[in-house]
């Protein structure tokens, strides 16, 4: 006679059938085959065949998607203050200003100072220049820089980087350019010239800055003072 089996699906104990064969688990489903001796072999349960299709909606009517949660910083817009306008437009000043001073500072020539000159064959004038010239811009192409001024006309070229080298060709209101006084260290009792690159370009031409103190005796009781700083000739 067959024994009373355990189902192998979930354990439970089955009533042992009158004759070897198969039995099914009244608890899980597991068809078990039970043999005449030893354990009872599990078969899969039968699979349930599935049921038709849910049938469609009505016409017009749509499910829904789920919906998220919503953030409570979605839909909220920032408000500008009024004092973000004003930094806002501080800042740009501030910007436009810083590079249309650099612009300046680097390409508009200016001269700070005067040039005298009392007595002698040069006569009695007092000079300041608007502006200067580099070197560079002369065909000659001449390390220095040039100073023109037009009430007087005054005339000085500065030839040279240092003091030791350079030379100072000065033409006051009553000489032509081409027969202007030459000055150098050796000839005055000052004499300090300085003469370097500017660091810019404008229109092919290289700038240069720098300074020109001169304490000079001339022709026939003449005395020439220079104290010019220039920056950006080109």
């Amino acid at each position: 006679m067959p024994i009373a089996p355990k189902c192998p699906g979930c354990g439970a104990q089955l009533s042992a059938p009158a004759q070897a064969g198969r039995a099914r688990c009244e608890f899980c489903g597991t068809e078990v085959a039970v043999p005449q001796h030893g354990p009872p072999v599990a078969y899969p349960p039968a699979e349930v065949p599935a049921g038709p299709p849910p049938p469609p909606p009505p016409p017009g009517m749509f499910h829904a998607p789920p919906s998220l949660p919503s953030s409570p910083l979605l839909g909220r817009r920032r408000r500008v203050r009024p004092w973000m306008v004003v930094l806002i437009v501080l800042g740009s000043l501030i910007v436009a200003g810083g590079f249309g001073f650099f612009i300046w500072y680097m390409c508009w020539s200016r001269v700070d100072g005067t040039v005298t000159h009392r007595g002698g064959t040069l006569g009695d004038w007092t000079a300041s220049f608007d502006g200067c010239r580099s070197g560079d811009a002369f065909g000659s192409g001449f390390f220095g820089a040039d100073f023109v001024s037009e009430s007087p006309r005054v005339h000085l070229q500065l030839q040279g980087s240092g003091s030791r080298d350079a030379l100072l060709l000065v033409a006051g209101p009553d000489n032509p350019d081409d027969e202007g006084l030459e000055l150098r260290q050796k000839d005055c009792a000052v004499f300090d010239v300085l003469v370097e690159a500017g660091g810019a370009e404008v229109n092919g031409v290289d700038s240069v800055e720098g300074r020109l103190k001169v304490d000079c005796p001339t022709p026939d009781g003449g005395r020439l003072q220079a104290d010019l700083v220039f920056k950006a000739c080109h």
